[in-house]
């Protein structure tokens, strides 16, 4: 951790970092999008928690997160400003996707 408290990642200037155990200023950042993301879902989901992420360096830093949201389900969020996207219908071993 830095300073502040915030995630250290390694910066790669406009490439995808490895994949890194969430944190939880990436645990916040998906509390964030949860409700946008269950309304696009059409569900509520009882378990939202960020796994892993990879972070790439491009203006404001983009965060593909792998969520966990139930039993064996997973989401691919992409973050940055705000919910970008995501993907669902993912299993734990599936690898995070720009």
């Amino acid at each position: 951790m830095s300073k502040g408290g915030q995630t250290k990642v390694p910066i790669v200037v406009g490439g995808v970092g490895d994949v890194q155990p969430a944190t939880p200023e990436v645990q916040k950042l998906c509390n964030e999008v949860k409700a946008e993301i269950e309304t696009k879902e059409g569900k509520k989901f009882s378990t939202f928690k960020a796994i892993s992420f990879k972070y790439q360096s491009v203006r404001g830093g983009k965060y593909y997160v792998k969520v966990h949201v139930g039993h064996d389900e997973y989401l691919h969020v992409c973050i940055n400003e705000g919910l970008k996207g995501y993907q669902s219908g993912k299993t734990k071993t599936d690898e995070i996707l720009k």
